[in-house]
């Protein structure tokens, strides 16, 4: 140990770090095998540390491995703390058998790769520009982490500490030095610390006292009523410090709402915050938890305008998992308040997709099962004199709404709002001439508290609840009270609801409801998707896409029909996690992609197809060759079967394996580069076979049996296993990284995003296993595909679409 530590000395490694190091021997004999590797004695801190991670981060049975990284490190190629970790997960994803290509390592792990000091100030300035109003309202209570961890997503290899260092000296020069009273703030705060700690050091002494027998002197330190008062005193000065603080940061965003209403981001900008409106009274607990009986129950509300999209599998696995987790329940809602767009197909299949995904609802339960009691609450809400029926435009009330102003039918009486809202019910008005709202606050600073409508008037009928109602209750009205009567405990949506948090709580209150526990969060988005449901319905009835279902829609049957399982979305979602970081970030499209390869790598079994054909004669065998071969289904696998192939005379390879002449980077077929068939022997071209307009139509090969390494493997397949399908290549749907913030999105659409192949050729022997819809494959070189329903195996017609790229 002694060595050990003289050793790390030596490379001016903190005694913090060493102390970790010779807690365990493990680790000690781990750092010494590392150390030995490097064949240095001595040297500056940065490799000292480099050498220390990946001891402590690389498994033992990966050592032998050595030799080739620590000269990275030696050499200061190999520094950076998060470059080691990656080095770890290339080391282990490559076994230790697996050769290690120099440069397939290098451009893995990013060596080479320097970040320079202005790089990092740079994407500091540019993450804290877009938050700059935030940092001058909430000033050195700002929470950089979150800044922090944008920064990090710009650099795939990022100096933590420098880049720390470089936001916050950054965050000073913007908002200069402490006020005094702040720094007399934090000085109270340090002095309530301390005396926190000492209070709760002589308790501990006073319970080890407590054990000491009866009449032994002991030195206890006692706590005085001074001090308590004076811990009192400082609790409140803080508790004034943090109210006065909230009270300033909603005020600052909440104007910000209502000077620009139309303020892109305005909905991110409200933060979360408890209310008095929604505390519950011990009447209206016990009554709820009669009902729960202490579970928690969640709901997931879709409305049934549209089918579901990956955005929705994240509102749902939240709810679900967040209910079930602690025994509880969730239903099954569907916010059907709207009888124009909403159909009984996008209800059916609503329920298909959550089965699909895994989940069983509680209860499944309509908004519109509840239309008589949202009534009478309706007219209740009207007695006490918090509801109104107003004549006027829906241009009139969005003007008096922007201009505070309050509509003039505002202090119509109660008993003539009761028959106007009666007469509504009756039909006896025609659609918007009238509708009711809610007499809430016109001067509100948050435009959804400006009497938001309640009931409006739609001659059309419901696809659950038949033709008995023409008005229909807006969700400004409904979703609270619906959460309410269903005895909601946790009400989970995202942050884009946040500002209609105060008129949630506000109509519960009216109308002294129980009141559920309202927490938002961010909402799924993923580069190049576009998740809004009003264009993708857009692109539905303009046929811009084959219907919901199109492979290349974020819908979850479009996932489902491009090969996406249950699973995969659900890894993904459970990848990408819950937070608040704001409506405003994205995941990769990648993350997704990786979750579907990771659970097509147990499940597709392996085959090979051609999907862009170039005819090849081995012109050394006999026409009536035929040798059998026998394929694993999964290589890794053997034992769970194999697939049998034919060599033939004619083969069929890709068009895109053979080039005429090529670079060093091309592993394919060229005139003067041979290369291998897989799981069969070697072709090299004798003759190119082109038409009139110099197309290659055909190769002339000589066939070798030989068992040798070649500079690459191609798939194929013979003539005689040839059976014609059509394969459906899929791409990015859209160019852009956020086609959803174009006005012009639709000229974002990828002209690529599908690619068909009717001339492929598959394996007979898959062709003819049963395929049926949904089916998964892995083709070997080419990707992981899936049957589509347009197959027809009776008439040998089949259709594979591609999920993902290998």
């Amino acid at each position: 140990m002694e060595k050990t530590q003289e050793l790390l000395k030596n490379f001016k490694i903190s005694d913090t770090l060493i102390a970790h190091v010779i807690k365990s021997k493990k680790v000690v004999n781990k750092v010494n095998a590392v150390f030995q590797e490097s064949k240095l004695t001595q040297g500056d801190n940065d490799i000292g540390t480099a050498l220390v991670t990946l001891a402590e981060k690389l498994d033992e049975a990966f050592f032998h491995r050595l030799p080739f990284i620590v000269q990275y490190i030696v050499d200061r190629k190999l520094l950076n703390p998060h470059q080691i970790e990656s080095v770890v997960d290339y080391i282990k994803s490559k076994g230790s058998d697996m050769v290690i290509e120099k440069d397939d390592f290098e451009s893995k792990v990013g060596i080479g790769i320097e970040i320079k000091d202005s790089d990092i100030k740079a994407s500091v300035d540019k993450h804290v520009k877009i938050v700059e109003r935030n940092l001058l309202i909430e000033r050195y209570k700002f929470k950089y982490v979150n800044l922090l961890y944008e920064i990090k997503k710009d650099f795939a290899y990022l100096d933590n500490k420098l880049a720390k260092e470089i936001l916050i000296k950054t965050i000073e020069q913007i908002l200069g030095p402490k006020s005094e009273e702040e720094l007399k703030e934090d000085s109270l705060r340090a002095e309530l610390e301390k005396l926190k700690e000492k209070k709760k050091a002589i308790r501990d002494a006073a319970k080890k006292n407590k054990k000491a027998k009866e009449g032994k002197e002991t030195n206890e330190v006692a706590w005085t009523d001074d001090e308590e008062k004076r811990l009192e005193e400082l609790k409140n000065l803080i508790k004034h410090y943090d109210e006065e603080f909230e009270r300033r940061v909603k005020e600052a965003h909440l104007d910000v709402i209502g000077a620009s209403e139309s303020e892109k981001d305005k909905l991110s900008k409200i933060i979360g915050r408890d209310m008095s409106s929604a505390l519950n009274s011990e009447i209206l607990m016990k009554k709820h938890l009669d009902f729960t009986k202490g579970k928690v129950f969640t709901r997931f509300p879709p409305e049934p305008n549209g089918y579901l999209h990956i955005g929705h599998a994240k509102a749902m696995r939240f709810s679900f998992t967040s209910a079930s987790k602690k025994d509880g329940n969730t239903y099954l809602r569907f916010d059907d308040t709207n009888p124009e767009k909403e159909t009984k197909e996008f209800i059916d299949n609503i329920v298909e997709n959550v089965n699909w995904l895994g989940y069983t609802p509680f209860k499944i339960t309509h908004a519109s099962d509840y239309f008589e009691e949202l009534y009478d609450l309706a007219i209740e809400l009207i007695k006490r004199g918090k509801a109104y029926v107003c004549f006027l435009s829906k241009d009139e009330v969005a003007k008096d709404r922007e201009e505070l102003k309050e509509s003039p039918y505002r202090n119509t009486s109660v008993e003539k709002n009761l028959d106007l809202f009666r007469k509504m019910r009756q039909g006896r008005f025609s659609e918007k001439e009238c509708c009711l709202r809610m007499k809430i606050d016109m001067k509100h600073k948050n435009p959804v508290m400006r009497d938001p409508v309640a009931y409006r008037i739609k001659y059309a009928p419901h696809p659950h609840a038949g033709d008995k109602w023409c008005i229909y209750p807006t969700y400004d009205y409904t979703h609270c009270l619906n959460d309410s009567l269903e005895n909601i405990t946790h009400s989970l949506c995202t942050l884009e609801f946040e500002i209609r948090r105060d008129g949630y709580y506000w109509l519960l209150e009216a109308l002294d409801l129980y009141r559920p526990f309202v927490w938002e969060y961010s909402r799924m988005n993923i580069s190049h998707f576009l998740l809004s449901k009003r264009r993708l319905t857009k692109m539905v009835d303009e046929k811009i896409v084959r219907g919901w279902d199109d492979p290349r829609m974020p819908t979850i049957n479009g996932l489902r029909r491009r090969g996406y399982t249950s699973e995969a979305i659900n890894h993904f979602v459970d990848t990408v996690g819950v937070t608040r970081r704001g409506n405003e970030n994205f995941v990769s499209y990648k993350l997704l992609e990786n979750s579907i390869k990771l659970d097509l790598d147990k499940k597709a079994t392996r085959a090979m197809a051609v999907v862009d054909p170039i005819e090849v004669v081995l012109t050394n065998l006999p026409n009536d060759y035929s040798q059998e071969i026998k394929t694993s289904l999964f290589p890794k696998n053997k034992e769970l079967g194999d697939r049998a192939i034919t060599l033939s005379k004619k083969i069929y390879i890709e068009r895109s394996d053979f080039k005429e002449a090529a670079g060093e980077d091309f592993f394919g077929l060229t005139l003067g580069q041979e290369v291998g068939l897989k799981y069969s022997g070697i072709i090299k071209v004798n003759k190119i076979n082109k038409n009139e307009s110099g197309e290659v139509i055909g190769l002339e090969c000589e066939f070798s049996n030989e068992d040798r390494k070649t500079k690459g493997r191609i798939h194929w397949i013979s003539d005689a296993d040839k059976v014609r399908a059509e394969i459906r290549w899929y791409d990015l749907f859209f160019l852009s990284e956020n086609p959803n913030s174009l006005s012009d999105w639709e000229k974002d659409i990828n002209p690529k995003s599908e690619i068909i192949y009717r001339g492929a050729w598959v394996n007979k022997n898959l062709a003819n296993s049963g395929l049926k819809a949904l089916d998964h494959f892995q083709f070997e070189r080419l990707g992981y595909f899936v049957v589509d329903y347009d197959t027809k195996a009776t008439n040998n017609n089949f259709v594979f679409n591609l999920t993902v790229k290998l």
